[in-house]
């Protein structure tokens, strides 16, 4: 940091004339008891200011604080040599202290039992603001951006019950809270009395599926009935199909194979294109641009949205930060996948799938939750 212009020192002001040499003698020790005084006075001020600029890690500020002292009458009994000595001396020990916080915290969370993911998002977020995401064994950083549109409710507001049921606990009327699941054939055949009974409120049902391989489109055994089982018990309905899309015709394909699906139900949720990252190299998806996926769900939600429903995105960090342009599909509702239960992703999204392995009352296994952040209602 490059020192002020100015003058080093101050010249002192001349002795005043006249009297008796008592009284000058005694004017004189005043004189330098409140040059003493001052000094000190001055000494402390330079390290509180000091203080309060490096706890913001603000360097201009810094510069200011040591204009302002040069612009001070001292006497001349301090340099700018020594203000900035220390000054440097408060930032060494400074940065001491805040290394050795950081240390001692990140060995308390690994002792703690916490993931190395878990450690290096909340570091990450609380000391520079950016996402951490795993994936395939490397970590990969992406800064908080501003101009995106955030959650309207804060992790503070979702609270885990005992049996790990997040609840909203704020007062935004706006918000649901309510529960939900999302189910395909593999939760088998479901007692959907139960269900409702047990405070699920919607369920998102799988439609379809595109085959990883072949690319085939296949349709989920227990679509039909799922649907009709949740609409008779009272549950409100959307419904998903998991893509393996290569291009925008094929992602269109999908909406209209599911589209056709669900064209007699009384679907009221909206109807998602579920893009996941697949850890085979062999799927036919693997390697596609972020460009080449957006183009695909845009395709899909458009076509969806022609036909008169609501489409949304689901998919978890990696999909949101590494497979898709946030900036093109902003508009779009997004379900959001991340198993804890203190929220992770900043941005605006309409559920949020917190568990894979819930339990519900009329389903053998594991399902996923759901917590909804917009009004249900409508």
């Amino acid at each position: 940091m490059s020192a002020p212009s100015g003058s080093a020192a101050r010249k002192k002001k001349p002795a005043p004339r006249g009297g008796s040499g008592a009284r000058r003698a005694g004017s004189l020790a005043a004189i330098l008891f409140l040059c003493v005084v001052t000094m000190l006075a001055l000494t402390f001020c330079v390290f509180l200011l000091l203080r309060i600029e490096l706890l913001q890690n603000d360097e201009a500020k810094l510069k200011q604080s040591v204009e302002k002292l040069n612009s001070i009458e001292t006497e001349g009994y301090i340099t700018e040599s020594d203000a900035l000595a220390l000054i440097e001396e408060e930032r060494e020990k400074t940065e001491r202290e805040t290394t050795s916080r950081i240390l001692e915290w990140i060995k308390t969370q690994f002792g703690e039992g916490n993931s190395t993911a878990w450690v290096l998002r909340n570091l990450y977020q609380n000391f520079s603001n950016e996402l951490v995401v795993g994936s395939r064994g490397s970590y990969f950083f992406f800064p908080v951006m501003d101009h995106y549109k955030k959650a309207i409710v804060s992790p503070a507001e979702l609270k885990p019950d005992p049996d790990g049921i997040l609840h909203y606990a704020g007062a935004d009327p706006a918000v649901s809270g309510e529960l939900g699941i999302d189910v395909s054939r593999y939760q088998g055949k479901i007692d959907w009395e139960r269900v409702a009974a047990d405070g699920v409120k919607y369920a998102f049902i799988r439609v379809g599926l595109r085959g990883s391989t072949e690319g085939k489109l296949v349709e989920d055994q227990q679509y039909a009935d799922n649907i009709e089982g949740a609409l008779d018990a009272g549950i409100k309905v959307g419904v998903y199909f998991y893509t393996q899309a290569v291009d925008e015709e094929e992602a269109v394909e999908e909406a209209d194979f599911l589209l056709e699906r669900i064209a007699d139900y009384p679907i009221t949720l909206p109807v998602v294109f579920d893009i996941e990252p697949t850890d085979s190299g062999e799927s036919r998806a693997a390697g596609l641009s972020a460009d080449q996926n957006t183009k695909n769900v845009l395709a899909f939600c458009s076509r969806v949205e022609d036909a008169g429903y609501t489409p949304m995105v689901y998919g978890g960090l990696q999909t949101f930060l590494m497979m898709l342009d946030m900036e093109q599909i902003e508009h779009l509702k997004k379900w959001f996948a991340f198993y804890d239960t203190q929220q992770y992703f900043p941005y605006e999204y309409s559920y949020w799938q917190f568990s894979k392995s819930g339990s519900v009352d009329g389903i053998e296994g594991d399902v996923d939750l759901n917590i909804c952040i917009e009004d249900l209602a409508k």
